[in-house]
């Protein structure tokens, strides 16, 4: 989708200033909802991903005019400047924070005020990985001047990637049986 905008950008720009303004301030008012309606009783990863994405598409095209009155009013404040900055590194540390918490104290979802700390952590850590790690190697003098390492880093990426998971897939695991199952103080045969 995102591609797509960027391509288009184009003939975006030609959508009337009015109309752009209230496409974006709508996408923006369906993304705030859906984010407090989608919960874990919804079907999702489905159907359902379709509507935060297509609507943040929406916001991204109708900004490509720039409208006046457009939801750039409030996003050019901060924090959403810095929160852009780090989006990619916050993606990638929110989910695994929330999952292992959750999965910790055995319970699907925690509460709200858990969350909201622990998205808290979450943007600690994007902020201290986009200083030291992200923006250090995409501005890297070495990799800019040398095309070829920034493709190798990247195939070099892939490649353990995909090992990685191969090993994991293919990983035998033990089962421990009644061993898992005994309580402290039972009484349960040798597994050997």
């Amino acid at each position: 989708l995102g591609g797509l905008i960027a391509v288009y950008s184009p003939e975006l720009r030609r959508i009337p200033e009015a109309w752009a303004a209230i496409a974006s301030w709508v996408g923006l008012a369906v993304i705030l909802i859906a984010s407090v309606t989608l919960t874990p009783a919804s079907v999702y990863p489905g159907a359902l991903v379709a509507i935060p994405t297509l609507v943040a598409g929406l916001v991204i095209a109708a900004g490509a005019t720039a409208p006046k009155w457009g939801v750039e009013l409030l996003l050019r404040h901060e924090p959403f400047p810095f929160l852009a900055l780090i989006s990619f590194s916050l993606y990638l540390w929110h989910w695994p924070i929330l999952e292992i918490a959750a999965q910790r104290r055995g319970v699907a979802t925690l509460p709200v005020w858990d969350n909201v700390l622990l998205l808290v952590l979450a943007g600690l850590l994007a902020t201290v990985t986009y200083k030291f790690f992200e923006n250090p190697v995409r501005h890297s003098r070495f990799l800019v001047r040398r095309k070829w390492a920034s493709l190798l880093m990247g195939l070099c990426l892939i490649v353990a990637t995909l090992a990685v998971t191969t090993y994991e897939q293919r990983r035998t695991t033990v089962d421990l049986g009644a061993i898992a199952q005994a309580t402290t103080g039972s009484i349960c045969r040798s597994p050997s």
